[in-house]
């Protein structure tokens, strides 16, 4: 049996609310099985209104459904066919492990989105909750012998930092390890280098749109131990960091190089720094960016996203986008493609996508948190790099 039929006959109709008017519904699309309706009357006008110039394309991003919730984990069914199936929640997933409401694991359910704003809560006491063998070890590099492999899924990484598969530390790692993958993406050819001559290569990297990144600093340190030749300054910016925190440096760490010895920096191998507000009207007072990662845009359904849309299409900065479903970034690529911007990385599953269904309530597309992924990886240049002030920038230059 399918994972379509499966969702639909698993999960009871009531739990579903009708695409236009959010009643409980008694009925879905047979055609595509997405979307639910309370009466025959409201199908029949969506299907008017939308849906007969939508249903074949979701019916093929239904079929998607089970190499999506294909992942290691022993807990895999837990937080994928079960939520689905309303068996499961994140809040139960968490209490079954006895994490609920504990160090980063706080902002992992709706519960904590409600007690304090992002970024208030104080996560350093007791921050992941777990037995110190299904952690990784933030303090260390793992000891590449060569340059850093490309991690290439969720599996390799645990098996890299020999982790058990029951541990789920994925839950809050998809940001760190998805920006690890784009950085890898876009730079592979530089942090080759950047090994052959033992030098650290400084990357600067804006994160748009923080929201429960904000208050788990701690797992961005996993960057720094799989990237040891990379000398990071990450750049969070949006308006739900707090107005308190505007301009903070709010982490900085220091991770062993291993072969880079005395070498390596005294002032650490990674910083974070908090910005309030919109992208478009902060970005002039920023360093420039060599990278800019939106994790989960909805850049459809914001419409606060269409300046910084024009600024992707007028800076030659590699930029990647994640989002929650396959529709929801097929949307997206057409406003950019509509504001003028190439794309060389199409939209594809993203490997490091949190292993955690993200039911909806009145539609059945698979989605996850940093779901599906999609950008632009080389520099378009819009003007002659004799302009710049140095012709070159930091990261084609190197560190001597």
């Amino acid at each position: 049996m399918s994972s379509l039929k499966r969702k639909l006959d698993d999960s009871p109709l009531h739990s579903w609310e009708c695409q236009l008017c959010g009643r409980p519904a008694t009925s879905a699309c047979k055609g595509c099985g997405a979307f639910y309706y309370c009466r025959p009357k409201h199908q029949a006008l969506h299907w008017k209104l939308h849906h007969h110039s939508e249903c074949d394309r979701l019916k093929c991003q239904m079929r998607q459904s089970e190499t999506l919730q294909q992942f290691p984990f022993t807990f895999t069914r837990e937080t994928t066919a079960k939520v689905d199936m309303l068996e499961v929640t994140e809040c139960s997933f968490l209490r079954s492990r006895g994490l609920h409401g504990q160090g980063i694991w706080r902002r992992e359910c709706a519960c904590s989105q409600e007690d304090a704003a992002w970024g208030t809560l104080s996560t350093t006491s007791c921050a992941w909750a777990l037995p110190s063998s299904s952690v990784p070890r933030l303090d260390t590099s793992p000891g590449f012998e060569g340059a850093p492999p490309g991690i290439a899924d969720w599996e390799a990484y645990y098996r890299l930092r020999q982790l058990p598969l029951d541990s789920p530390v994925a839950l809050v790692l998809d940001v760190a390890l998805t920006l690890y993958h784009v950085l890898c993406t876009s730079f592979k050819q530089q942090f080759a280098e950047a090994f052959l001559s033992k030098s650290l290569l400084p990357l600067t990297v804006h994160v748009l749109g923080a929201q429960r990144e904000l208050d788990q600093l701690d797992a961005l340190r996993e960057l720094s131990s799989l990237l040891p030749h990379a000398l990071l300054h990450i750049h969070f910016i949006g308006p739900d960091v707090p107005r308190s925190r505007d301009s903070e440096e709010a982490a900085t760490w220091t991770t062993p190089h291993g072969d880079l010895g005395k070498e390596a920096p005294p002032s650490g191998t990674g910083r974070v720094s908090l910005h309030h507000g919109l992208y478009h009207a902060v970005r002039s007072k920023l360093p420039e960016a060599d990278l800019v990662f939106a994790p989960n845009a909805g850049i459809a359904a914001y419409p606060s996203w269409l300046p910084t849309v024009d600024l992707f299409a007028a800076f030659e900065t590699p930029f990647f986008i994640t989002d929650f479903c396959e529709e929801a970034a097929l949307l997206a690529v057409e406003i950019l493609t509509a504001a003028g911007v190439e794309l060389d990385y199409q939209i594809s599953p993203n490997p490091f996508r949190r292993p955690f269904s993200k039911r909806s309530n009145d539609n059945a597309l698979p989605a996850y948190s940093n779901g599906f992924l999609f950008g632009r990886t080389n520099r378009q240049s819009k003007q002659d790099d004799c302009s710049k002030s140095n012709g070159v920038s930091p990261v084609e230059q190197g560190v001597s």
